[in-house]
């Protein structure tokens, strides 16, 4: 059995042919998914799949860039409790993805595609919401990270006293060793996808992670493995990483496969 901690069935790309991604998911032995949130619509609709098919989970968030639309953080806090807790069967998982991302896109809402201290800080505002309420509803964070481990680093610091940092995962990993050694050092999980297939510096990382602290995730439709990498990504290929960490680190695929297994059901207490 295996689980994919971030794919986004909640997306458009998987409207037109949703229950056959997720059959060839169980084909594929991957039983269960955790479908993280973006936005507040979209993770509203991840509840709503999750509380349709056996095996599909919801995380509920707001992906650092869309902070700038963000018009009352009060309102926004409460919408995200609400969704949890409306939520039948114990179906929300996580909180997230949330976090920072500094890193300056092609296509943004933001103007002329920069990342100003404003927009930073903005991003930083609504990241301590999604601490909160994790806080409050006990649930493991879904961390986005992208160009900004020192301000995330400084504001999980703040925020929380040595031993008391929140369960959660850095979702997507990147960073460099002395970053990797201080996520570890403060409890969280690792997420690893298919960019190990084409990133030598992901692959060298990997490789410095303990097997008890990895968790698989897809990032589909993004992030799709090599050599495939212009077709859309699907939950199925989280095969694909389990094969391609047991090359890596020479460890077999059933050993992957079941501490990764056993780590994502730790984590988000999953069934």
């Amino acid at each position: 059995m295996l689980i994919d901690t971030h794919c986004h069935l909640n997306f458009q790309a998987f409207e037109p042919d949703l229950e056959a991604v997720i059959k060839r998911a169980q084909t594929a032995g991957v039983t269960k998914i955790i479908i993280p949130g973006s936005d507040l619509t979209n993770s509203q609709k991840a509840i709503e799949l999750a509380e349709k098919y056996a095996g599909i989970y919801a995380a509920v968030g707001i992906h650092p860039h869309h902070a700038i639309q963000i018009q009352n953080l009060e309102k926004t806090r409460q919408k995200l409790l609400h969704l949890c807790e409306s939520a039948l069967d114990r179906k929300v998982v996580a909180i997230g993805e949330c976090g920072l991302d500094y890193h300056e896109y092609q296509i943004t809402k933001y103007p002329e595609n920069k990342i100003t201290p404003k927009v930073k800080q903005l991003q930083k505002k609504l990241f301590k919401v999604h601490l909160q309420v994790a806080k409050k509803l006990k649930l493991p964070l879904i961390i986005h990270n992208r160009q900004a481990h020192d301000d995330i680093l400084k504001l999980l610091n703040s925020q929380f006293s040595i031993g008391q940092f929140p369960k959660g995962v850095f979702h997507c990993f990147s960073g460099n060793q002395a970053f990797l050694r201080q996520v570890l050092e403060r409890g969280f999980y690792v997420g690893i996808d298919a960019n190990i297939t084409y990133s030598h510096g992901l692959q060298g990382l990997a490789k410095k992670i303990p097997l008890e602290r990895l968790v698989l995730e897809t990032d589909a439709p993004f992030l799709t493995p090599q050599p495939n990498r212009s077709q859309r990504n699907e939950p199925k290929n989280v095969k694909i990483i389990v094969q391609y960490l047991a090359e890596l680190l020479n460890v077999s695929a059933e050993k992957i496969a079941q501490t990764t297994t056993i780590n994502a059901r730790r984590l988000f207490k999953l069934c």
